[in-house]
């Protein structure tokens, strides 16, 4: 039930902007809960879905992620290319930065800790890559064995990834990968191409340093925050297996993941270091009890690994409580 977003007296006129938000709000207010309806809209179509969730997040502060998270998955890198969905992507950008100038009171009340252990429901991955992209990477995932792949991949990347527009995608990528395809136990046991490959192409793919540091983050965000109970070992799964299977023949994608890992625990989010320490710390603990690496010794032992980055590794490999890792010598970007 749409209620009024702006006091008024009794004999004042509505307010034009806020009548036209409740009213798409109303037509639109069934499409407004995931999982969302991955029809191409009209222009038309997209301005009113606009509205409609505009003021949903003014509404309903309650379900305000919820909105976020649908709008985030509508405005799709290929906006730039319409001159009239440009100046609204304009306009949402500069509504968010006044939201965070003008009351920032109110995104203070945000418990970070509390969203970072906030589990994002599979589907919301969806958003962010084309059903077409989706079929295509779902075959290659299940259909294509390990050694048939590369012209799988060259034909997926000219289609989907040529381009220095397109390759943002990349992130989007890894992020479904990790959390939205989970293979089957026969898939697992069978000889078709593994997801940690896959994912390393894609990082090889990123011709931008920003786009592969992203990428980077997309593969380890789940780590930071790992809880057993909550979380799902698959979603870390990748980056581990790309790390010691990338030992010793592609020894520098090892180096700069662990390298990559150790600077997201020191420099993510200084004032909840802990929190990150003890989500990587839980997901290595929880990687090896269940059997998806037997032994860490390949990254430990590995002579072709930095001394430093091993110590570390081992350091965080032995520690039983949070406290110890304020003794960590931190990585620092070159």
């Amino acid at each position: 039930m749409a209620s009024s977003l702006i006091h008024k007296s009794t004999y004042e006129a509505d307010n034009p902007l806020e009548s036209s938000l409740i009213e798409a709000f109303r037509l639109l207010e069934s499409e407004l809960r995931p999982p969302f309806p991955l029809t191409i809209r009209t222009e038309p179509e997209y301005f009113n879905l606009n509205r409609a969730i505009l003021y949903g997040i003014l509404s309903e502060t309650h379900l305000a992620k919820v909105h976020l998270k649908h709008l985030h998955g509508i405005v799709t890198d290929g906006v730039c290319l319409n001159s009239k969905l440009k100046v609204l992507k304009q306009k949402e950008i500069e509504f968010c930065i006044r939201v965070f100038k003008d009351q920032f009171h109110l995104c203070l009340k945000i418990d970070a800790c509390k969203l970072y252990r906030s589990r994002t429901c599979s589907r919301y991955f969806l958003l962010r890559i084309t059903p077409e992209m989706e079929t295509h990477l779902r075959f290659l995932l299940t259909q294509v064995k390990l050694g048939s792949q590369t012209r799988y991949q060259i034909w997926f990347g000219r289609k989907f990834l040529n381009g220095p527009e397109k390759e943002t995608v990349v992130i989007d990528i890894v992020r479904f990968i990790c959390c939205a395809h989970h293979p089957s136990n026969d898939i697992l046991l069978s000889n078709v191409i593994p997801r940690w490959i896959i994912v390393g192409w894609l990082l090889k793919c990123c011709t931008k340093n920003h786009i592969e540091a992203n990428a980077k983050l997309a593969l380890f965000y789940d780590w930071l925050f790992f809880e057993e109970n909550v979380d799902n070992i698959m979603n870390i799964e990748p980056a581990i297996l790309l790390m010691v299977n990338s030992v010793p023949k592609y020894i520098h994608m090892t180096h700069n993941l662990l390298e990559f890992l150790f600077l997201l625990v020191d420099h993510y989010d200084i004032d909840r270091k802990d929190l990150i320490l003890k989500g990587v710390s839980s997901a290595l603990d929880v990687l090896k009890r269940k059997g998806v690496v037997q032994s860490f010794d390949v990254l430990t032992c590995c002579d072709m690994l930095s001394p430093f980055l091993k110590e570390r590794l081992v350091k965080m490999l032995s520690w039983k409580n949070v406290s110890g890792f304020n003794h960590l010598q931190p990585v620092f970007l070159a």
